[in-house]
């Protein structure tokens, strides 16, 4: 897919991809080399790429922000839980969005487990983050790469 939509609309895309993706192994593996392959532009992956978060997207949000917003639009069962547990997680796990689904779903009531899957924290997320302020520089910056291009079309 993403070949398809480099070679024919190269110039509107931008690529928002999890920082781990250019990690030897990662079945993403989606680093200016690769870019270089499918016939990008040198300057490609400055102008048209973000890798963001330490490791991935979610981990590049405040852990304050995952707190606020999981508790502001999820039903809880266990409220027991702190913005530090939400820290251990981001220090520990090799895969900070699967398992803060896990914490949250072992913290929710049980008919709000169907919703805690990664669209419906991603969804509780984005209700809170209203302000800059809360969303994450890089996502901010790629955001007003998109912008500026569109103008240009």
């Amino acid at each position: 897919m993403l070949r398809v939509l480099l070679s024919t609309r190269k110039e509107v895309v931008h690529l928002l991809l999890d920082t781990d993706c250019m990690l030897p192994g990662s079945s993403g593996n989606i680093k200016p080399e690769i870019l270089a392959e499918m016939d990008c532009p040198p300057n490609f992956a400055l102008d048209h790429v973000t890798y963001i978060g330490t490791k991935e997207f979610e981990d590049a949000f405040e852990s304050q922000i995952w707190h606020d917003s999981i508790k502001s639009d999820f039903e809880l069962d266990d409220d027991t839980w702190s913005v530090a547990d939400i820290e251990g997680i981001k220090k520990v796990s090799p895969k900070f969005s699967d398992d803060l689904v896990k914490f949250i779903y072992g913290k929710v009531k049980p008919h709000e487990r169907q919703r805690v899957r990664k669209h419906g924290v991603a969804a509780a997320l984005a209700k809170h983050c209203v302000t800059d302020s809360l969303v994450p520089p890089q996502l901010i910056d790629a955001l007003e790469k998109v912008r500026k291009r569109a103008k240009a079309i």
